[in-house]
């Protein structure tokens, strides 16, 4: 039987939380006049607010729960920290837009 560290769930958990955060701030932002350079979030959003916020998290949950069944594999590993890293950077770079 697989056991999941507690920091393997805290990680997986923090990439969620930052994406539901991207998909706030990028919903707000748009809502101030910014534009979504991601062709494929642009599309989400064409969809409308839901359907993008829905879509987005079940991609991102998918991917970070491939990422934990095979946590094992050392790519696997630095996947779940890299895309923690990335939602972290890219969050921050949402703040520092309200300033």
């Amino acid at each position: 039987m697989d056991r999941y560290s507690l920091r393997l769930w805290a990680l997986a958990v923090w990439v969620c939380l930052m994406n539901v955060a991207d998909s706030y701030f990028t919903l707000v932002h748009l809502q101030a006049g910014g534009v979504e350079l991601n062709p494929i979030a642009d599309w989400l959003l064409e969809q409308g607010r839901a359907p993008f916020v829905l879509y987005k998290s079940a991609l991102i949950a998918i991917a970070v729960l491939v990422l934990c069944i095979h946590k094992n594999f050392y790519l696997a590993r630095i996947g779940l920290w890299v895309a923690s890293g990335t939602y972290t950077v890219l969050v921050l770079y949402h703040l520092s837009l309200f300033e």
